[in-house]
């Protein structure tokens, strides 16, 4: 089966586009060889328009896992279009969800500096000290300043 990768300039394609979905059509013919088995010229048309929008990384991961996994019993050869979205999909919304963690960790983190900046004096600490405290989930005491009674500070 002949495809060509580029069939001719597009109006709303730009440079890149045309590269995208040659590589995306590459990628496919290798998992179906992978797969052992063959595709139509239909199917990878549209197989193409639909994924040449997702992100590579997340089809490379995608495609190398389904090259390697062995089929089950009364599986198709080659995975539908709506099984190969829901995997990328899947992958799309774990990297997500990995990064709002991370910058919830972030914040977090640039909240206890600030705050230990702010504090460090009041518990005769340096700031690195009160960061190790609050790591570790240890108690702090503040100074007593000018008759003020001791108050232990809240867990950040």
């Amino acid at each position: 089966m002949e495809i060509e990768a580029n069939s001719g300039p597009r109006a709303i394609e730009k440079p890149q586009d045309g590269l995208r979905r040659a590589w995306v059509l590459k990628s496919l013919l290798a998992l179906a060889e992978a797969r052992q088995t063959s595709v139509s010229q239909d199917s990878l048309k549209l197989y193409v328009s639909r994924l040449a929008q997702r992100g590579e990384e997340d089809l490379k991961a995608v495609f190398a896992e389904l090259a390697e996994q062995s089929r089950g019993d009364y599986e198709s050869a080659f995975p539908t279009l709506g099984d190969l979205v829901e995997r990328v999909d899947k992958r799309e919304k774990a990297k997500a969800e990995a990064d709002a963690a991370e910058r919830r960790r972030m914040c977090e983190m640039q909240w206890r500096r600030e705050w230990a900046e702010d504090n460090c004096a009041d518990f005769g600490m340096t700031v690195e000290e009160m960061l190790e405290c609050m790591r570790r989930n240890k108690p702090m005491k503040r100074l007593a300043i000018a008759g003020a009674p001791i108050v232990q500070a809240k867990r950040a």
